[in-house]
Order: C-alpha cells, then sequence, then structure tokens
C-alpha cells in the first residue's frame, strides 16, 4: 500500500489531498470507521472544500492546527520530518 504519492512539483495541492483521502484514507482499519479524527496542519490544500466534504463522506472529523504551532504541536515534524526531508529531497 501506498502512503504518498509524488507530484511533478513535490507539493500538495487540492487534487493530491482528495487523491489520498480516496485512496489512503479510506483504506484505514475498518475498526476505525465508524468516525475518525484527522489532526492536520492549515496547509491551503487540507483544508478545500472539496476536501471537507470528501472527509464528511468519510465520517471524519477534522482538527486543523492553527499556522505557527508547528514547533509546539507537531514535534515530529519538527525534530525528524525536517531532517528526513532535507536528505530525501
Amino acid at each position: 500500500m501506498y502512503l504518498c504519492e509524488q507530484t511533478l512539483v513535490e507539493w500538495m495541492n487540492e487534487i493530491e489531498m482528495v487523491w489520498w483521502i480516496e485512496n489512503i484514507w479510506t483504506m484505514r482499519s475498518p475498526f476505525s470507521k465508524p468516525q475518525s479524527l484527522l489532526v492536520m496542519d492549515s496547509f491551503s490544500a487540507h483544508i478545500t472544500d472539496s476536501a471537507k466534504q470528501h472527509l464528511i463522506e468519510q465520517k471524519t472529523n477534522m482538527a486543523i492546527i492553527p499556522g505557527g504551532l508547528t514547533g509546539r504541536l507537531q514535534p515530529l515534524d519538527v525534530a525528524i520530518n525536517r531532517s528526513f526531508k532535507a536528505k530525501v529531497i
């Protein structure tokens, strides 16, 4: 199973977000499908109307981390993912 897909511009956009919801998020454990919570940052592709609608159809609530709080609320993004991305990209 693929966890992500790379675009030509290496940047998430609305189309990629909807693709991720339809192809990855929908494959999560059947035990979590009655109602789920997806926590995301406030990146524009995450909060489009089409992404929100697809998540509602999947019985998923969204929790959006406000901009500027990544360092406090997403420590793995700061400590690990940033270093990983720097070496991969």
